[in-house]
């Protein structure tokens, strides 16, 4: 066998959205280099795999659901995802089965399965692996559907029920919302505002710098 032939042999074939809501599940995807990675850089690691899960999730959701009143039901676990040979999800298929959602009480009740159903237990298990709050993963969840807003209002369509959700502290259950204000705006004078996010992602431990929307005054892992 060629070594072209085993490397496409040994890759990972596809797995089921489903898989993110066990922690066993998820635990075996994880690539050995990540084992190898001391506490720090195992959360950075997993946040970014987040940001890649919940860009190639939520942000055609939120979109779908704004521009065309469809929702991908997310929550029941349809969708399929293969890793990179970094082990990150890419790219990601989700299903094609969508579910109308015209009006505004279908896309609430979509919102709500979305968040309950599907970020919910998804956040759950990484921050179970990560050993850390949940605050971080939620974090990024609430950032790509937010991307995905601000991508539907430049279709000139309302996005008033993800603004909605953006700006309440608690869910319609009376949970605690943890998709709140992801970004918060800082006046500057005689400058623009600028968006910040409201919590650090953590890459700064692998990459060893700040995206530019970082609350962090400066990356505490420089040498500087």
């Amino acid at each position: 066998m060629s070594r072209a032939a085993s490397t496409a042999k040994a890759l990972p074939n596809e797995y089921p959205l489903a898989t993110l809501r066990s922690c066993e599940s998820f635990r075996v995807l994880l690539p050995r280099e990540w084992r190898s990675y001391r506490s720090p850089q195992q959360l950075a690691w997993l946040s970014k795999w987040s940001q890649w899960f919940f860009a190639g999730t939520l942000l055609p959701w939120g979109e779908k659901l704004l521009v065309q009143q469809r929702a991908y039901p997310l929550w029941l676990g349809l969708g399929r995802f293969s890793l990179n040979s970094q082990g990150f999800p890419d790219p990601i298929s989700v299903s094609h089965l969508s579910l109308a959602a015209q009006g505004d009480i279908a896309q609430q009740q979509a919102i709500t399965q979305l968040v309950s159903g599907f970020i919910s237990p998804v956040c759950s298990t990484l921050a179970a692996v990560a050993g850390h709050p949940l605050a971080l993963f939620w974090s990024n969840a609430a950032v790509r559907l937010h991307q995905s807003m601000r991508r539907a209002e430049q279709k000139q369509v309302s996005s008033h029920l993800l603004q909605d959700i953006f700006s309440a502290t608690h869910l319609t259950n009376g949970e605690r919302n943890r998709l709140y204000q992801p970004f918060i705006t800082l006046d500057q004078a005689h400058m623009p505002a600028i968006m910040q996010r409201r919590h650090c992602c953590m890459r700064f431990h692998l990459d060893q710098e700040l995206f530019t929307s970082c609350p962090l005054d400066r990356c505490p892992t420089s040498k500087l």
